[in-house]
């Protein structure tokens, strides 16, 4: 038995494949990160090269969301400059990004006997990694003898499997082809060899029914890296992005379809949501809000789609909403507003994913005022169900479930000053299948 095990300090690994996100990490990345970490001529290269010859291992990992952060970096192209100094120009990347569930991996050779000396070997060689990936996927990697103990509930990918995807593995002679690679300037993809992997094929995941909610996109916008507006303003801000929207629909758009935009109209359900997206649920959380986000309705028109679409950047030819500004949480010209940029709270599948257990951020306002006697749980459940959700089954709680909440005061959930303060409550929402959100 040997297992590696890698375990990332900041908990996202980044590293791409094939213009996508690589997850699970492949066991060749790992052996070219030791590689790395090798002193050339020592008797890490016999370790290595003992290791090479094993049959592709078992690699655990726990399930991942991925992400994109855009950055800008120095390119290898010279542009003129009035002065005698080099110009450097800048060119955009996108980093892809994976955010394992639980940030540790591991590879296990079940049917492996290393020798006392090449176990210890590969264990000196594994502490001396600094990262697997790109240089900021910081890493910590140890080597044992023996089956990981925490790797009870990762997913099981196997070679063979059920073929249902291909890792990049180590093969007999992998050392010295990425050593002559690197001599020769050619990149270590160039003597990539892979291997089928996927679950155990005696084994078949079950299939989990998913129900579809009432909104088929959630568009987000951020505000700049470093800012936040004071969460309990949450209505505030949900309420200036709606009307700044608004403003730049009423050109172009009759009364009917602008009613579909504000939910002032009769007969059909609300086909948009605007939302202000707080920093939550996190070891960190502030409960700032970063950004924005628009719901649309599954039966909201193309043409209004398409134009809200448009307003909020998603058409290069037209102007776009830049700037939001919010009276009394905001000055000049308001916040800039950015495209999803990486940031888990910006980032719509922080928001959509399936679950069937959900917890609220913001408090649950009623949309109107329950009788003496009535259990606040069965307004809520009829809420659910008049939006178009499944009927869950709902926990009242006295305190918000998540870290970081903003607390709310009862004039925090008011729209306008002359309307009476309406009931409000954290609850946590159990549903009899998983419900894609928001």
């Amino acid at each position: 038995m040997l297992s590696l095990s890698v375990t990332w300090i900041g908990a996202v690994y980044e590293a791409a494949l094939d213009d996508g996100p690589e997850w699970p990490p492949h066991p060749g990345r790992v052996f070219c990160a030791l590689v790395a970490a090798a002193e050339e001529g020592s008797p890490d290269d016999d370790a290595l090269r003992w290791l090479e010859t094993q049959p592709p291992p078992v690699v655990l990992a726990s399930k991942s969301r991925s992400s994109r952060l855009p950055t800008f970096v120095p390119t290898n192209q010279v542009a003129a400059t009035a002065s005698n100094r080099v110009g450097r120009t800048n060119g955009r990347r996108q980093w892809e990004r994976s955010h394992p569930f639980r940030p540790s991996v591991h590879l296990v050779w079940e049917n492996a006997d290393p020798a006392e000396a090449t176990l210890a070997q590969l264990d000196r060689m594994a502490r001396r990694v600094p990262f697997v990936g790109r240089s900021t996927s910081q890493a910590m990697v140890s080597v044992a003898g023996v089956a990981p103990l925490d790797a009870t509930d990762l997913d099981r990918h196997e070679p063979g499997g059920n073929r249902s995807e291909r890792l990049r593995v180590p093969y007999p002679g992998y050392l010295e082809a990425l050593r002559t690679a690197f001599e020769a300037g050619a990149p270590a993809r160039s003597v990539n060899r892979w291997a089928d992997y996927g679950p155990p094929a005696s084994t078949r995941a079950p299939e989990v029914p998913v129900a579809e909610g009432p909104w088929s996109d959630l568009v987000t916008l951020g505000f700049d890296r470093g800012t936040g507006l004071d969460g309990r303003g949450a209505v505030l801000v949900a309420t200036a992005f709606k009307k700044a929207v608004l403003e730049r629909m009423g050109k172009d758009f009759s009364h009917e379809d602008l009613a579909l935009v504000h939910g002032h109209h009769d007969g059909h359900r609300r086909q948009c949501a605007f939302l202000a997206l707080p920093f939550v649920d996190g070891k960190y959380a502030t409960g700032n809000i970063l950004g924005v986000g628009l719901a649309l309705s599954r039966e909201l028109s193309q043409e209004v789609r398409r134009g809200l679409l448009r307003l909020l950047g998603f058409d290069r030819d037209r102007p776009r909403l830049e700037r939001l500004r919010v009276p009394g949480l905001t000055s000049g010209n308001g916040l800039a507003l950015h495209h999803a940029d990486g940031r888990d709270t910006i980032d719509p599948s922080r928001w959509t994913q399936p679950a069937a257990v959900w917890a609220t951020a913001y408090p649950i306002a009623l949309d109107r005022f329950p009788h003496r006697g009535d259990a606040l749980s069965d307004h809520v459940v009829t809420a659910c169900v008049l939006a178009g959700f499944p009927r869950p089954e709902v926990q009242v709680l006295p305190s918000p479930p998540l870290r970081g909440t903003p607390l709310l005061r009862g004039s925090d959930l008011r729209r306008r000053r002359d309307v009476p303060q309406r009931p409000a409550m954290h609850a946590l929402l159990r549903f009899p299948a998983a419900v894609r959100g928001p």
